[in-house]
């Protein structure tokens, strides 16, 4: 998908100068469809009277507020906008993060995910430079902020550890078997996803190996690590490659993961594993299907992120177009297994 929708972006850069993006302000309660779901609630910022065009992005609650941290198509070189809601429908843009940067993010930064741990905040987000025109060399790195809202307090964390070729650095790229990493050319690495089960964190990230696209995982004993690189745990064929990869826990102590099936085919998909690790150098997760088509009716969109709200039920959030739109959903169990679906109501 970025590899796709952003190859103009260096040359836009380039002539459009670094203009902030924060003049972006929010919108709009789009109508439910008859008979089905709530009504949507969606932010759909603009810039100079045109749509901001937003990319991967997450959200999360602080204050008793939702907010959003979302990577920007077109002015990604600039920083990752924030935004703040009380209701989902009304919205405060609140500027952008991450402004200053580092040899690893000098380019663009994409794809932020935030979790809170021990009273702070920490966003996981793609850095890219690019040592060549047009090649986009990727890692993951973190920054923390305890007051999230302000976009100024977001710094990345120099004392973040990741186990590369057996030495801890601050950032993170593949460090397993067969894996398709350099520093001199194009390389995948982005979309982080951080969650925490049983004592233990788990960084999800999109990559390449030798033949296929992946979903790899490393895990650590504390947010900010030391994360190990534990492999494979979903994979698909070339060209294809799974971005913008969620996991949630289903009622039976499984998982369902929801990602962009990019490159050959399109559109969401979803996948089942019994274990959020690779067992016997295999990939745990099986079962994919387009998302749209695993219940009817079925979750739109793509780049989903989701809030579990207890049981079945979670807040859904994805892209429609280049704006975020927001759907109370629920884990159901379909014909393949579980997945997520829009929350009917009648």
């Amino acid at each position: 998908m970025l590899r796709n929708t952003l190859i103009a972006l260096l040359t836009l850069a380039l002539g459009t100068g670094a203009r902030s993006a924060e003049s972006s302000t929010a919108v709009a309660e789009a109508p439910a469809s008859a008979g089905t779901s709530p009504p949507l609630r969606q932010w759909r910022p603009l810039k100079d009277g045109k749509d901001l065009r937003l990319q991967d992005f997450c959200f999360f609650e602080y204050q008793g507020k939702t907010l959003i941290a979302s990577m920007m198509k077109d002015f990604c070189f600039q920083g990752i906008t924030l935004a703040r809601s009380q209701d989902l429908v009304h919205w405060d843009a609140l500027g952008t993060a991450l402004e200053t940067r580092t040899a690893e993010d000098q380019s663009m930064v994409w794809a932020p995910h935030v979790v809170a741990s021990e009273g702070g905040y920490y966003m996981f987000y793609t850095g890219v430079n690019t040592p060549a025109s047009g090649q986009w060399c990727q890692r993951i790195l973190v920054a923390s902020s305890p007051t999230p809202d302000n976009p100024r307090s977001w710094k990345r964390r120099s004392d973040a550890r990741f186990m590369v070729n057996g030495k801890a650095q601050d950032w993170f790229r593949p460090d397993h078997p067969g894996a398709v990493w350099t520093n001199n050319a194009w390389a995948d690495c982005r979309d982080p996803m951080v969650m925490e089960r049983g004592g233990t964190w788990h960084l999800f990230y999109t990559g390449r190996d030798q033949g296929s696209g992946i979903c790899g995982v490393a895990t650590a004993p504390s947010v900010l690590g030391p994360w190990t690189d534990r492999g494979v745990v979903l994979r698909v064929p070339d060209p294809t490659i799974p971005e913008s990869c969620f996991v949630l826990g289903d009622p039976e102590v499984g998982f369902v993961m929801v990602f962009n099936h990019a490159a050959g085919g399109g559109g969401s998909s979803v996948a089942r594993s019994r274990s959020l690790l690779p067992a016997g150098g295999q990939p745990p997760f099986d079962g994919i299907e387009a998302l749209d088509r695993s219940t009817s009716p079925g979750l739109k969109g793509w780049a989903h992120e989701f809030l579990p709200r207890g049981g079945k039920d979670v807040l859904a959030a994805y892209l429609t177009g280049y704006f975020i739109t927001f759907e109370k959903a629920r884990l159901i169990k379909a014909g393949q297994g579980w997945t997520v679906a829009p929350l009917v109501t009648k």
